[in-house]
């Protein structure tokens, strides 16, 4: 079974994700992260790529700015979080 990653990102109260290294191609945007999701799903049905195929959704956790020891300011990212998994079948 192929386990692909998609990476889901939120701005300006809505969702967009991306399989840059799997699936180049798959890109969607939805109202919720859940939405998203959905689409995601649809997206790789579509492709042909929803047999055995395993899925990493990680969604990345925003920047948080900090101050940093000379007293400026500076985004420090906190990372990727891994929301689960899902296999497509």
């Amino acid at each position: 079974m192929k386990l692909a990653k998609v990476i889901y990102h939120e701005e300006d109260d809505a969702w967009w994700a991306e399989s840059p290294n799997d699936f180049p191609s798959l890109f969607v945007a939805g109202d919720t992260f859940e939405e998203a999701k959905e689409r995601v799903r649809e997206g790789l049905r579509a492709m042909g790529e929803a047999q055995n195929l395993g899925v990493l959704h990680i969604v990345h956790a925003p920047t948080i700015p900090v101050t940093a020891p000379a007293g400026s300011f500076a985004p420090v990212p906190t990372g990727l979080r891994a929301e689960g998994s899902l296999v497509l079948g």
